[in-house]
């Protein structure tokens, strides 16, 4: 049985490839002069994507996508997590320190790309991500603990290449608020 992770790699992987096929390519041009551009996209209540560098986490999670263009070309698209709390609830305790943020989708490698037969690639590739509101924490001891963040952020980094051998690279980042948990009365 494949683990959540390698659902999330082969979606990337499959997003990616849907999203190429049919689309704008140009030819692969490594004198390039220009950089590309990484764009995060937040998909908001009237079901449309919209540029965002901020966000808040909800109960229904966050929908999001990466979007890496070039007029001359796309080489590599990739997307990264991390997320950081300095409160990490186990039941009723709230456990100050700082913890990592689990549960946000893997850092799958980056996707390059290869230019086709006719020479040529993509002018524009998406990658899609959800991230689940149920994330946890780590609150060390004997034994371990695992809990649930208490506020903290959660970074999303979207880097794109072109062909180019200078001014190739382009990154955005979307720096999402997690939610605070209503402490449960004693």
């Amino acid at each position: 049985m494949l683990s959540k992770t390698h659902y999330a790699l082969i979606g990337t992987a499959l997003a990616a490839t849907l999203a190429t096929a049919g689309c704008d390519k140009a030819a692969i041009d490594t004198n390039d002069s220009t950089p590309p551009t990484a764009v995060i996209k937040v998909k908001g209540a009237d079901g449309q994507y919209a540029p965002q560098t901020t966000a808040q986490l909800g109960f229904d999670g966050l929908e999001i996508m990466c979007v890496a263009e070039d007029p001359q070309g796309v080489q590599q698209v990739s997307v990264t997590y991390a997320g950081t709390t300095s409160n990490c609830q186990t039941g009723v305790v709230a456990n100050a320190g700082a913890f990592a943020v689990d549960g946000l989708p893997p850092n799958p490698a980056p996707q390059p790309l290869t230019g086709g037969a006719d020479g040529k690639t993509p002018t524009s590739v998406p990658i899609l991500a959800t991230i689940s509101p149920a994330l946890t924490c780590q609150v060390p001891g004997p034994p371990p603990q695992q809990g649930r963040p208490n506020g903290g952020t959660a970074t999303v980094t979207c880097s794109a290449n072109n062909w180019a051998t200078q001014n190739n690279d382009a990154t955005s980042t979307l720096t999402i608020t997690l939610p605070f948990i209503p402490t449960p009365p004693s």
